[in-house]
């Protein structure tokens, strides 16, 4: 895995732990109310911070195994995009960079 994207990843999915637990004690206090509906300009908060960190942490995560950003749409299929993501080939070498011809792009002169 390429470090730079590894801890970016780790990053996005710390804020998206603090966000989620940021959410949940919101929910907890107010039993009967919705987040989003209920919760006025905090509940818009935590949902576009849950929504981004998520999605950057798994960008970053895909980018760190030395594939293409698309991969990160694998993200919208739930529980078994997350699987296929998991078993995904690593294709950079740990701590250097993408091996050549594996990277989509222009051939280099």
């Amino acid at each position: 895995m390429l470090a730079d994207y590894k801890r970016k990843s780790n990053i996005g999915a710390g804020v998206f732990l603090l966000s989620l637990i940021g959410a949940v004690a919101w929910i907890s206090t107010h039993p009967g109310q919705n987040l989003y509906v209920d919760g006025g300009l905090l509940g818009t908060f935590l949902g576009v911070t849950l929504t981004v960190s998520w999605f950057y942490a798994v960008w970053a995560y895909v980018k760190a195994k030395g594939r293409s950003g698309w991969w990160t749409l694998a993200g919208f299929a739930g529980f078994i995009g997350l699987i296929i993501l998991l078993f995904l080939k690593d294709l950079a070498k740990a701590g250097g960079s993408i091996p050549a011809g594996t990277q989509p792009g222009p051939p280099a002169a």
